[in-house]
């Protein structure tokens, strides 16, 4: 899980787009491969973080908390 896949990284660079638009909301407007992408980066990037030295938390709750 060292990058992401040319077509993985096609769909985040759509999802990074469509998420700038008017009324996106993310539990509506993306698929579960669309999420499953998102995750896979932010696991890359904390690792990629992690290989520099940087201590890095992260912290997952829904919009009622």
């Amino acid at each position: 899980m060292d990058a992401l896949t040319p077509d993985e990284q096609e769909i985040l660079d759509g999802l990074f787009v469509k998420s700038q638009m008017p009324g996106y909301d993310p539990m509506l407007d993306t698929t579960e491969e669309e999420r499953r992408i998102a995750a896979k980066y932010i696991v890359i990037c904390l690792q990629q973080l992690a290989a520099l030295g940087i201590r890095s938390q992260i912290v997952i709750s829904d919009n009622n908390d």
